[in-house]
C-alpha cells in the first residue's frame, strides 16, 4: 500500500472514530432528556403540579402579600395565593417522598422487620422503578393507604439512620412536615412558611421538579427585611399594588 493510501485509509478511520464518538456522547443526553420528560408529564397528569413555576417570584410575592396581609391591604389575594401554594407543595412533597422511598431496601437493614408490610410490598413490587414510574406508583399506594402511607414512609426514613445519600433524618422531617399540614397540625400559613426552608440531602427541598435559582436570594431577603429585593423579584402586579398601599 502507497503512502497516499495509507493516509487516506486513516483520515476514513479517523471520521469514523469522530461520528461513532458522536452517537454514544449523545445517547445518554437524550436519555435524560426522555427521563425528564416523563417526570414534567407525572407531575402534572398525576399530581397536578407547574412544572415551570418560579418559585423566586413566588416567594417573593407571598412574603409581599403577607406584609400587605398583616395590615389588612392585600384585597384577600394572600390566602388565596396560600391555598394554591399549600395545595402545591403538599402534592409536591407527597410525590418526591414516593421517589425517595425507592432506595429504602438497598438502605435499610432487615427491611421485613422495620418496615411495615403494606409499604415493604409496594416497595418490592416498586424496586426497579426509576423516579418517575416511582412518583407514579406513590400516588396509587397513596390513594389506597391514606394518611397512614405517610406514617409508614417516615418510619423508613427513620430507618436509614444517619444517611447523608438517601433518606434518613432530612427526609423523615420532610414527611413530618407534611403529616402535619395532612392532619392539620400547622396552618396552611405555616406550611408554606415550612417548606420553602426545607432541605433534603442534596440541597433544596424544591429542587426534584423546579429551578431553584435565585430562590435563596428571596430568603434571605425576607429575613433580612430587604424590601427592595423582593419588589424587584416579584410579579410587577405584586410590586406595583405593594409600592401603591403599603
Amino acid at each position: 500500500m502507497s503512502g497516499e493510501e495509507k493516509l487516506k485509509l486513516e483520515i476514513v478511520e479517523l471520521e469514523y472514530t469522530e461520528e461513532v464518538a458522536e452517537v454514544f456522547e449523545d445517547e445518554p443526553y437524550e436519555e435524560e432528556e426522555d427521563e425528564q420528560s416523563c417526570e414534567q408529564t407525572i407531575a402534572q397528569e398525576t399530581w397536578g403540579l407547574e412544572p415551570g413555576l418560579n418559585l423566586a417570584r413566588e416567594a417573593a410575592d407571598w412574603y409581599l402579600l403577607m406584609d400587605l396581609w398583616l395590615d389588612k391591604k392585600d384585597g384577600d389575594r394572600f390566602m388565596r395565593r396560600t391555598t394554591r401554594l399549600a395545595k402545591m407543595f403538599s402534592s409536591y412533597a407527597d410525590m418526591v417522598i414516593g421517589g425517595e422511598l425507592r432506595y429504602t431496601l438497598g438502605h435499610v437493614d432487615n427491611p421485613d422487620e422495620v418496615l411495615d408490610d403494606e409499604i415493604a410490598i409496594h416497595l418490592r413490587q416498586n424496586s426497579n422503578a426509576g423516579r418517575s414510574e416511582a412518583w407514579d406508583s406513590w400516588s396509587a399506594f397513596r390513594d389506597s393507604m391514606g394518611t397512614s402511607a405517610l406514617y409508614m414512609a417516615e418510619g423508613a426514613f427513620d430507618a436509614f439512620g444517619d444517611s447523608q445519600s438517601y433518606g434518613g433524618p432530612k427526609w423523615a422531617y420532610i414527611v413530618h412536615t407534611l403529616l402535619m399540614y395532612e392532619t392539620s397540625e400547622i396552618s396552611p400559613i405555616t406550611f408554606v412558611d415550612m417548606c420553602w426552608g426545607l432541605e433534603h440531602n442534596g440541597g433544596q427541598f424544591f429542587g426534584k421538579l423546579w429551578s431553584t435559582y435565585t430562590l435563596q436570594t428571596v430568603l434571605d431577603a425576607n429575613v433580612q427585611e430587604d424590601t427592595p429585593i423582593l419588589l424587584h423579584q416579584a410579579h410587577p402586579d405584586i410590586s406595583k399594588l405593594y409600592t401603591e398601599v403599603a
